[in-house]
């Protein structure tokens, strides 16, 4: 709450700086007076909220790690260049400069349509606009508590979990750069939150909101809609009132219902949601991986120019989305960071997946099954989208909230204490 009233107190002095002096003239100072304000806001909250006052070192530690990686990428440049920030982190910014200063540009979408409309207000200091875009994932990281929470689940397993989410160093460098990447996530652990909500208090509209937020997600990136995809084949095979997998008439008439509000989304409002895939030709050009830069690894998956190669190729693409850069791939010390703070966990986490698939009686068996589907489908639709590493790996973090849910519930541990809301 007080972060909300500094936040909106800022805002105001940032809309009569700007109408003063005009959006081009917005003052640094004054930008990191709104940091420095707002951090201690951040921190009261975090110590006094009820659902973050259990995790608050994790939650402080992740914040201040961002916002020193966000003072990096600005004015440490010459010390380090964090990876991730160049091209498009700049080709972002100068976009929302065009745009708010009235513009078209072509270039980032609804991000920089959302924020060109926010510096229009506000300003076009790259720092302020820079920091509100990295809160999101702050967001993000609640909302994921807000998760484990709902899991009966020992404290020390949850905390190390939010730990892991606030200093995994790939996750919060995307967070930090000026990317889209912290929206899209807050989008993905809202919409999983709601997700649960809804497989354990059976209100429908927990489901509608949580596939409302994967929509939203598709504004940013339309990868996203593979959370919608797998709730709708939640909705197909669970049964929610006996709490187990079997097909019936109201499953089938449902998911049905959720197809068809589906299409008739994808036909009217297809350039607003769907704009990377209509830019497709067909899915040969989404999958092709042709010209995607040193990294690319589009040799050794294949296209999909054939159902046949869909078939073939489905299981390497899962497997160089979601692991790589492999060894053989490996071009410097770039990549082996990257395998160690961001390939790892996801090895580590489908190795606890399968494991516990295999346990006899695995404890949140039915929800957790429902997620491990989930996340199936999101890489499965990011896999055949994707055939460059770096590129995957900033795709892959974009649903980390939910693999970090999928690592803390199916990871080996005895049940200390938990508590269902």
């Amino acid at each position: 709450m007080i972060t909300l009233i500094s936040l909106s107190i800022f805002i105001i002095i940032f809309i009569i700086e700007n109408f003063s002096f005009g959006m081009s003239s917005s003052s640094v100072v004054l930008s990191c007076l709104f940091i420095l304000v707002c951090s201690f806001a951040v921190c009261f909250d975090i110590l006094r909220g009820k659902t973050t006052r259990p995790y608050s070192r994790p939650l402080i530690l992740g914040y201040f790690w961002r916002v020193a990686l966000l003072f990096l990428d600005l004015y440490g440049r010459s010390i380090i260049g964090l990876p991730g920030s160049g091209a498009d982190s700049e080709g972002f910014y100068a976009s929302t400069v065009r745009t708010a200063h009235g513009f078209m540009s072509g270039y980032g979408g609804s991000f920089v349509k959302i924020f060109g409309f926010i510096a229009k207000y506000i300003g076009t200091d790259r720092l302020r606009l820079q920091y509100i875009s990295m809160l999101f994932s702050i967001i993000a990281i609640v909302f994921l508590i807000k998760s484990l929470d709902r899991f009966l689940l020992g404290y020390r397993k949850k905390r190390l979990a939010v730990f892991l989410i606030c200093l995994l160093p790939n996750y919060a460098i995307l967070s930090s750069i000026y990317l889209r990447e912290s929206l899209i996530s807050m989008c993905a652990s809202v919409s999983v939150y709601c997700f649960i909500v809804w497989m354990q208090e059976k209100m429908s509209i927990s489901f509608i909101l949580a596939c409302a937020f994967s929509l939203l997600g598709t504004m940013f990136h339309s990868g996203v809609i593979g959370l919608a995809v797998g709730y709708a084949v939640i909705l197909f095979l669970y049964d929610r009132h006996q709490n187990t997998y079997r097909l019936s008439f109201r499953n089938i008439f449902m998911t049905a219902l959720v197809v068809l509000l589906f299409v008739f989304i994808y036909t009217n409002y297809s350039e607003l949601f769907f704009s990377y895939f209509m830019r497709a030709d067909s899915i040969e050009d989404i999958a092709s991986g042709v010209g995607e830069g040193g990294s690319t690894y589009a040799q050794y998956v294949g296209n999909s120019s054939s159902i046949l190669n869909m078939a073939i190729y489905t299981v390497p693409r899962l497997v160089y989305f979601l692991f790589s850069p492999f060894p053989w791939q490996w071009r410097g010390l770039s990549d082996i960071i990257a395998v160690v703070f961001n390939s790892l966990f996801y090895i580590i986490t489908y190795i606890n997946m399968f494991k516990y698939l295999k346990r006899k009686t695995p404890e949140n068996r039915a929800i957790v099954i429902a997620l491990m589907i989930v996340a199936l489908c999101v890489a499965f639709i990011y896999g055949w989208g994707v055939s460059n590493t770096g590129t995957a790996v900033r795709h892959r973090d974009k649903m980390i909230a939910l693999y970090t849910i999928l690592w803390c519930c199916t990871s080996n541990g005895k049940r200390r204490t938990g508590r269902y809301i």
